[in-house]
């Protein structure tokens, strides 16, 4: 299991034929605002991951995210292997009430179940 930051952006569906060059420009200012920071920004099912980074820079890479504009949400992640077992178990698990936290825009984080 690792941490992934998923990131929500908004609007970028209305843009018609425009779409990729919205999406190059959001993908841009993410990676330029992360430049200080050893990670990786990767893209799923429509999608941007914020992956493989130093847990001990979580707090400044999610505060650095909240200033990206076109990023309406972020939620700090565990990914797992999708098993039964696995989504079971996590969502048997309860919340650590110590990673929950509240950040600048009133993005929320949270460690998902």
């Amino acid at each position: 299991m690792s941490k992934v930051i998923l990131l929500r952006f908004g609007e970028l569906y209305l843009k018609g034929k425009n779409r990729g060059f919205f999406e190059k420009t959001l993908i841009s200012n993410i990676k330029e605002s992360l430049q200080d920071y050893s990670c990786n920004v990767i893209k799923s099912s429509g999608r941007y991951f914020v992956t493989n980074y130093d847990e001990m820079d979580e707090e400044q890479i999610v505060t650095a995210l909240t200033k990206v504009f076109g990023l309406v949400s972020l939620s700090v992640t565990t990914e797992i292997e999708t098993s039964k077992q696995n989504i079971d178990y996590r969502k048997r698990s309860k919340w650590d009430k110590e990673n929950l936290s509240i950040y600048k825009n009133d993005i929320f984080c949270q460690v998902a179940v």
